[in-house]
């Protein structure tokens, strides 16, 4: 609304005895302004007069008297209404001013910041053993069922006269087959099927024309049931959201570690959208950015991807505040946190304000984060370039009480000066670390506040995800978005399926070998082999079996077995007789045998005291 409208409004509401003496009844050439209605409901002592002459010329402040505050908000939304447009209802972020710091450290004793929450994993967790179990158990089977109804809803409605039937099964081998090309990387995705340098693994598994044909219908949601553009309920995600709904509520089932952290995260492009950012600092430049709250494992609890839409009012929940877009990210993925567990959330400097403190600490959260000086004025430190003369290992540190919250603010001089804001870490106690000096050309010790060294060890959970990601990537090109975020969450799980098992075998005290290489390629080949679905055993799973041919892989002469998955399948296990007698690769049994499985392609004994291609297949 302008300036002159607003005026009209005090205008029109002010009282001037004199000018309703100088008005004549036939008077025409004023302007009239008539009141709402619910004005005019109001009892004559309450209100102004129903109509009131404006004349040419604008009186001064003088002569207006002001009316109140809530009157005119009134007024200014009827007009608005009127007018067909809706009323801004933005509130403003939280903010708070003439915070009182002095000089001083914060001492918070160690039982009052403990951890009140469980790590441990619950037993159907316990109960994974082979990757494919770990995978599916966030690509769940009701997930795939969905991709497949709307990849084939999305033929039905591009060609009509030749649409595909996509199973379950067909959408595993196709997800199985890019997994293989993320470890084994090719010109082009046609140089995987060709004789010369093609794979064989994925050649057996479908052919290059039915892998293209899957690729150009993968769809995830129905497109005519989408929300228009500039229409109430429009998403931006709509495309991709099943998939994105899914996968985070598989990965908040896991138990939340104690430290957390806050990042934002790229999955590069190079194709047009306008979902795509710049993020200068990240080794990519370009791509989507999303927003991961993630543990010190590198473990992604919570993935948000940005579009622009997540702060508005309508879009957050009763009761909750606005503490600004980049600490309300925060406050999005902490969702999932449970209150009064005293988890430690940790972010950079992008996210941290004084509001966003406050908040998480009375929900019981204590949070650190790196700081930017002038989102808090009146910090009792020095300025930097007053700090940059001092030597190195200067630290400083005030405290203030809000809202009868505890926060410290840190300044620390190492190659640069870093301020950092705390709920439950100050300076003290200092710690000696190793730097090394240019101008003495030696290592040498400088003393490191307590704050920084909690900082430095908690925070890198999101930095670990990427580089874990950034080793085997799928990265089969794309003009769909939503196809190349959807790659990207099949790494995301993949990642997190693998912590998962390391996290396991750590807590069921199993040494766990496996490579996050031996990893995907075990999951490739069981999304390529596999027939059926597993569903895991109850109770914790029979390491013997599996252990053993472990230890018989080990040998140079032992054969190469097939995944644990593909191997208990019970499809197409046919035995076939051989011309010349081998070891029956059953662990423990030494016999020799005519019979191999035409499938996993060992040789398996048969005879009337002990069947071991029956227990291989089983147990």
């Amino acid at each position: 609304m302008s300036f002159l409208r607003e005026k009209e409004i005090l205008q029109a509401l002010a009282l001037s005895d004199e000018s309703e003496d100088e008005s004549e009844p036939g008077d025409s050439d004023d302007e009239t302004f008539t009141l709402p209605t619910f004005y005019l409901d109001k009892p004559d002592d309450q209100r102004k007069s129903a109509s009131t002459t404006v004349p040419d010329s604008h009186p001064t402040e003088q002569d207006l008297q002001m009316p109140s505050t809530s009157t005119v908000n009134m007024l200014i939304a009827s007009m608005v209404t009127a007018a067909g447009q809706k009323p801004n209802n933005t509130s403003q972020p939280m903010k708070y001013k003439n915070v009182q710091w002095k000089k001083g450290s914060l001492s918070v004793s160690a039982d009052e910041i403990s951890f009140l929450g469980s790590e441990k994993l619950p037993d159907n967790i316990l109960a994974l053993s082979s990757p494919l179990q770990f995978f599916k158990y966030f690509f769940s089977d009701n997930l795939l069922e969905k991709i497949c109804e709307e990849s084939c809803r999305y033929s039905v409605q591009k060609t009509p006269e030749k649409p595909i039937i996509l199973s379950p099964n067909e959408l595993q081998k196709f997800i199985g087959v890019s997994v293989l090309m993320s470890i084994v990387h090719l010109p082009n995705v046609r140089s995987y099927w060709k004789e010369t340098i093609g794979s064989s693994i994925v050649k057996e598994t479908m052919p290059v024309n039915v892998f293209e044909t899957i690729r150009r219908y993968l769809h995830f949601n129905d497109s005519l049931l989408a929300v228009p553009a500039g229409e109430p309920g429009h998403g931006r995600l709509y495309k991709l959201r099943p998939v994105i709904d899914s996968l985070n509520e598989k990965f908040r089932s896991i138990p939340l570690e104690e430290s957390l952290s806050v990042d934002e995260q790229l999955c590069p492009t190079k194709g047009r959208s306008y979902l795509k950012q710049f993020l200068p600092m990240k080794p990519r430049k370009w791509g989507y950015k999303l927003f991961v709250l993630s543990g010190v494992s590198g473990f992604a609890y919570n993935v948000e991807i940005y579009t622009g839409q997540e702060n508005r009012e309508d879009c957050r929940p009763a009761g909750e505040p606005d503490l600004g877009a980049s600490a309300n990210v925060v406050v999005r993925l902490c969702r999932i946190v449970p209150c009064d567990v005293h988890h430690k959330i940790y972010f950079d400097n992008y996210y941290t304000t004084l509001p966003l403190m406050v908040f998480m600490k009375n929900r019981g959260i204590y949070c650190l984060g790196t700081l930017r000086r002038n989102r808090v004025p009146g910090l009792k430190l020095q300025s930097e370039s007053d700090m940059k003369k001092n030597p190195r290992g200067t630290c400083e540190e005030c405290v203030a009480k809000v809202d009868s919250v505890d926060v410290s603010a840190v300044a620390w001089k190492d190659n640069k000066v870093v301020t950092l804001m705390s709920t439950f870490v100050g300076s003290e106690p200092t710690k000696k670390v190793k730097r090394f000096d240019r101008k003495e050309r030696k290592t040498i010790q400088v003393d490191c506040p307590k704050i920084v060294i909690v900082y430095n060890l908690h925070m890198g959970g999101v930095d670990l995800l990427d580089s874990i990601m950034a080793r085997y990537r799928i990265i089969m090109r794309t003009k769909k978005w939503y196809i190349k975020l959807f790659y990207h969450f099949l790494d995301v799980t993949i990642v997190n399926a693998w912590i998962l098992h390391r996290r396991v075998a750590a807590q069921l005290g199993i040494q766990n070998t496996m490579t996050l290489a031996a990893f995907r390629e075990d999951l490739a080949l069981s999304l390529c082999q596999v027939g059926l679905s597993i569903t895991p055993k109850r109770g914790r799973p029979s390491f013997e079996v599996e252990g053993d041919l472990v230890k018989k892989r080990k040998k140079s002469s032992a054969a190469v077995y097939p995944p644990q998955p593909v191997r208990q399948d019970r499809l197409e296990h046919w035995p076939i007789h051989k011309d010349t007698r081998q070891r029956c690769k059953f662990p423990s049994c030494k016999g020799k045998t005519l019979i191999f499985c035409e499938k996993c392609d060992v040789t398996l004994c048969i005879t009337n005291k002990k069947n071991c291609f029956k227990d291989f297949h089983l147990k």
